[in-house]
């Protein structure tokens, strides 16, 4: 209990270095295959966030379209 209290008083991160120390031996543990797989899936992850981030918008479909059927309705109304 004095050992929390010590750290916690020190400022010191309570098990962050174990967290992390168990972190990278189950990350050595796991076959090569499977690290790949989650990196895939992590960068996977990654481009379909950024995609749905700065896709183009469909607002600029939809203004291409009402300029073109104002026009279509300027002409009518001409003729």
């Amino acid at each position: 209990m004095s050992n929390f209290i010590s750290e916690a008083v020190l400022g010191k991160s309570i098990a962050q270095e174990d967290f992390f120390a168990d972190l990278m031996e189950w990350w050595n543990s796991l076959e090569p295959m499977y690290q790949y797989a989650i990196i895939g899936g992590a960068g996977l992850f990654v481009i379909i966030i950024l995609f749905l981030l700065f896709r183009p918008s469909a607002k600029a479909e939809v203004k291409g379209l009402e300029e073109l059927l104002r026009l279509k309705m300027m002409k009518d109304l001409a003729g």
